[in-house]
């Protein structure tokens, strides 16, 4: 076999098994396990060999903090200028927050593994004819957006391997080993080189992951909003294709096909119900962890703007380089980050009220009729309505433990809280 077989072969198996989606076997969790390995969060094996170098794998992209931090102290110990410190502190700060992050995803692992249990089961709306539409596109759109997301993020570190570590104010090696040894001096930058790069997959898992949870959370709802929406048709629907064999005098027929119909449609509507309290205690399970992260993400992302944006503004033209591009970079991915878990929130918000919309938007007033033969299901039918639409305006709680709201109206709050930020430490560059 050539190469260029083996190559054909490998695309092809590569191809077979995220081109298409699959409602019995795609994994909405695009890539999570390959991406939990590359950034150091979980590895699913049990070979000693294989964990003992990935643990010390592991160690070495925590060892980016304290490197970064005895920089940090080193630019100040030495009076370097505001901007240069602010870049320092805002590179130490994006890491600190990237392992924080790290920490609470492998504390809730289990939690992760529910939600991706859930989504994947896919185990109702099938008959519906545009579920299969709603997961095959959520799906599609988790796929680019992790393998976009992937790659633009090490496109952005690929120019530290050819960037003088030692000599970079804001992130490069505190100590130089030349005086020692050339040769283990350039080692050590390779290593360091692999350390940062491990870094950035740890931060690549933990914003895909959230968005998985996210979008996941949100295709599903969707179906079961979509659920709700056609109760009434399928109950009348399933009510006559029952009574239509019934044989008899107009009356009776009527009277089955009544009897049916209240049946099939509490039916239903105890279906879709617990479908949505489903979803619910899911979304229960993954609160902390998106509570935290949303949180955490909120301000994070206010202070990396703020110093991003001070160094940008006090960086002459002419001084500008591959790091500031980088800068750049990294604040407008952090404010993209930022807006996409603010629309997804929004987005489930919405969706979930949504679905008391749906209800009362049934064709209740002509289908219910009050019968004295039924009144107890009419009543009970109009209870379950009425439990539905105010349920329905429950808030989900993504609140940040109470905090706020994270929705896209906190995050314009967030661009005024940055520009206020950015406005008082220009002063005193």
């Amino acid at each position: 076999m050539t190469w260029m077989d083996f190559l054909a072969r490998l695309r092809a198996r590569f191809k077979s098994r995220i081109a298409a989606y699959d409602v019995n076997y795609t994994d909405v969790f695009f890539g999570v396990d390959y991406l939990m390995v590359a950034g150091g969060l979980h590895l699913n094996s049990r070979n000693p060999k294989l964990r003992r170098w990935w643990n010390l794998y592991r160690v070495m992209i925590v060892l980016t903090l304290p490197l970064l931090g005895w920089k940090l102290a080193l630019n100040v110990s030495a009076g370097k200028q505001l901007d240069v410190i602010l870049q320092s502190v805002q590179i130490v700060l994006g890491t600190a927050v990237a392992l924080t992050r790290a920490v609470f995803m492998v504390l809730n692992y289990d939690r992760i593994m529910a939600v991706r249990r859930y989504v994947n089961r896919r185990i109702f709306g099938r008959n519906l004819e545009s579920s299969w539409g709603i997961r095959a596109a959520g799906f599609y759109n988790i796929r680019w957006a992790v393998t976009s997301f992937s790659l633009f993020q090490l496109c952005a570190i690929c120019p530290l391997s050819m960037m003088d570590l030692t000599r970079n104010d804001s992130f490069g090696l505190p100590f130089d080993l030349r005086e020692f040894s050339g040769v283990l001096h350039t080692l050590v930058e390779k290593f360091y080189c692999l350390m940062l790069t491990g870094l950035t997959c740890n931060g690549v898992v933990n914003n895909a992951t959230v968005y998985m949870i996210l979008k996941g959370l949100l295709t599903e709802l969707t179906v079961v909003a979509e659920c709700f929406e056609g109760v009434m048709e399928r109950a009348v629907r399933r009510g006559q294709a029952e009574s239509e064999s019934a044989a008899g005098p107009s009356k009776t027929r009527r009277h089955t096909r009544q009897r049916y119909f209240w049946n099939y449609l509490n039916e239903e509507f105890r279906d879709c119900v617990r479908l949505h309290q489903q979803f619910l205690n899911t979304l229960k399970v993954a609160k902390p962890l998106l509570n935290v992260t949303l949180l955490i993400a909120y301000y994070s992302t206010t202070l990396n703007i703020a110093f991003g944006t001070v160094y940008l503004l006090s960086t002459e033209p002419s001084q500008m380089g591959v790091y500031s591009c980088q800068v750049f970079y990294y604040v407008g991915m952090l404010m993209t980050e930022c807006w996409i878990l603010a629309h997804l929130v929004t987005k489930i918000t919405d969706v979930n009220e949504s679905i008391g919309d749906n209800v009362y938007a049934l064709n209740w007033p002509e289908q219910l009729e009050y019968e004295p033969d039924f009144a107890h299901r009419y009543r009970a039918t109009l209870d379950t309505m009425t439990t539905v639409m105010v349920r329905a305006r429950h808030p989900l709680r993504l609140n940040c433990f109470g905090f706020f709201e994270f929705t896209l109206e906190r995050f314009a709050e967030l661009v005024n809280l940055a520009y206020s930020l950015v406005t008082f430490f220009r002063n005193f560059v």
